[in-house]
């Protein structure tokens, strides 16, 4: 979309246009107990694609897990929940204000911490939280597999919390304060586990 496709757009409009072409991915946390069953997962759900249902996707998680189809009801009534939660807070979301929330990661894949914190505007059209964890992988040269893990604790952490919405440009960090929101990463190879990978 051209800036010109905006002309003439009062600053709602404007969102609710973009909104439409953006990808709404909801953070789905599953953790079900029955009968000594237990489910425990996390999922990036597409809120906007129509092709795949609530109903059928928990009906083929159960069949691919060999879960009780008695756990169908409380999957789809689980993600219909957090689904309606979520695009409570993008019905909130007004892009003519910020819609600050506090991020705190600490995520491994492989080997690799990650351990990060910052403030994500969540009504910054151009760099939504999937674009956010594209670059910021890219940035730090982490393994491409921190990329959803990203964009899933993005979405989580901003519909648990509030938004902070004072003044953008006063949360910015003094010198003494950057170096706790400065981006941290280490291997969790113990030294033993290095010489056996380097034995091999």
């Amino acid at each position: 979309m051209t800036m010109s496709d905006h002309d003439g757009l009062e600053p709602k409009q404007f969102w609710e246009k973009d909104i439409e072409e953006i990808r709404v991915y909801v953070p789905i946390l599953l953790n079900i107990v029955q009968d000594g069953c237990v489910l425990n997962d996390r999922i990036l759900w597409d809120a906007r694609d129509n092709s795949l249902t609530v109903d059928v996707f928990s009906r083929i998680t159960c069949l691919d897990l060999g879960l009780p189809d008695s756990f169908i009801p409380e999957i789809e009534e689980s993600m219909n929940s957090q689904v309606e939660k979520a695009k409570e807070l993008m019905r909130e979301i007004d892009s003519t204000k910020p819609h600050v929330v506090p991020i705190f990661l600490d995520l491994s894949v492989g080997s690799i911490r990650y351990r990060d914190q910052f403030l994500f505007n969540l009504s910054d059209k151009i760099c939504q939280p999937s674009k956010f964890a594209d670059l910021l992988v890219a940035e730090m040269s982490l393994p491409v597999d921190f990329a959803p893990l990203i964009t899933w604790e993005i979405w989580y952490q901003a519909i648990q919390k509030p938004p902070n919405v004072g003044d953008w440009k006063a949360q910015f960090r003094n010198a003494e304060q950057i170096k706790h929101w400065s981006p941290y990463m280490e291997s969790t190879l113990t030294e033993d586990s290095k010489n056996i990978i380097v034995g091999d």
